[in-house]
């Protein structure tokens, strides 16, 4: 009868074992999942800077360098200090962008969500590099060839282009989707500086842009984004130099006629 009874209590014991392991075992894949998110917030500022610097040197064509970058999820604030694009070959070792500080406000309840939405992006002091080179081209225009190019086309490709944006097209699947609800960039300036005349380097104020719904309404990658951004800033910039050129053509020929004239009236004494 005793053993009897010290077997049954034995079973007992391992059937109460089993019970104590079935709520961890049903626990470990949530364990899993809050160890992975810890990981990856813990490593957000790394990981949105190596995502800044891949898909904007995607998208432009030449190099984008981050110094740091600095999330604040819990208030839904992000900031990115020492972007730099560097200038495309055939022109001088500076950057032809460097964007200052950017501050960001997240919309964090869309963190979880198929389309991110950041709600604003402000950029301070931003400075522009436009130059012409011996060849009278400027950087800025070999960057806009750059997005061009990088943007999906119809046109006829060859087989090694065909693969190429096939490929691109499987790294552009695995990028986030992103709606930018404001952009703003403040008090920039332009320095413009033509090499092939030898004049000395232009400063010029960068008047306000602000882009607005950018990705709207069913978001777009990073690389699109760049494209849209770098795109515009570009095309403001060069229109300010060209204005400024144009002005100080004019300005010139109107000197030169009134000197023409003086000399013509003094001339008639």
């Amino acid at each position: 009868m005793k053993a009897n009874s010290s077997e049954k209590k034995s079973k007992k014991a391992i059937k109460s074992g089993k019970r104590r392991w079935i709520p961890l075992i049903l626990l470990a894949p949530v364990l899993l999942i809050v160890i992975l998110l810890l990981c990856v917030f813990s490593n957000l500022d790394r990981i949105v800077k190596a995502g800044i610097e891949k898909y904007g040197s995607r998208a432009i064509g030449t190099a984008v360098h981050v110094e740091s970058v600095r999330i604040r999820l819990k208030e839904g604030r992000a900031a990115v200090h020492g972007l730099t694009v560097v200038n495309p070959e055939g022109f001088s070792g500076q950057n032809a962008f460097s964007l200052g500080e950017i501050g960001a406000c997240i919309n964090v309840r869309s963190i979880t969500e198929d389309v991110k939405i950041i709600d604003s992006i402000t950029v301070l002091e931003p400075e522009i590099l436009v130059e012409m080179n011996g060849d009278r081209t400027f950087n800025l225009n070999v960057i806009l060839g750059n997005l061009s190019r990088s943007a999906p086309s119809s046109r006829e490709k060859t087989g090694a282009q065909r693969t190429e944006e096939a490929d691109q097209k499987r790294e552009t699947k695995e990028e986030p989707l992103l709606i930018i609800r404001n952009v703003l960039f403040r008090n920039g300036v332009i320095r413009g500086r033509l090499e092939f005349r030898g004049e000395r380097e232009t400063v010029l104020r960068l008047p306000t842009v602000e882009m607005r719904n950018l990705g709207a309404p069913d978001g777009a990658t990073p690389t699109e984004l760049t494209r849209q951004i770098i795109g515009e800033l570009s095309r403001r910039a060069l229109a300010e130099v060209r204005k400024k050129a144009v002005s100080a053509a004019t300005e010139k020929v109107k000197n030169e006629a009134e000197s023409a004239v003086r000399k013509k009236i003094l001339g008639g004494f």
